[in-house]
């Protein structure tokens, strides 16, 4: 196997084996996913750019409760994790999936 990938490399070739492409929702949930983990959260003018997604029209009714429990914050264009949000990082990206 890591002689097939090393002679792909080496003959130019790509050596994926497996490709699936990701559908626009897989994306943006990857996207929130990650951006969440930073301590600055998620840009959500970004998203909507890359994307064509308002994260807050999609997903807002699911992560309303997050911000009332103080887990989400909101603010300046940023929806970022509080840190009890952090704590419970794992309920709250569950809404991505």
């Amino acid at each position: 196997m890591i002689d097939e990938y090393l002679a792909a490399i080496e003959g130019g070739r790509s050596p994926a084996v497996d490709v699936r492409r990701l559908s626009l929702d897989e994306r943006v949930g990857d996207a929130l996913f990650m951006g969440l983990r930073l301590s600055d959260g998620v840009d959500l003018g970004q998203i909507r750019a890359r994307y064509g997604v308002d994260v807050w029209a999609r997903y807002g009714s699911d992560l309303k409760e997050f911000l009332d429990a103080g887990c989400l914050e909101l603010g300046a264009g940023r929806l970022r994790l509080t840190r009890r949000g952090m704590l419970l990082a794992n309920e709250v990206m569950a809404v991505f999936v």
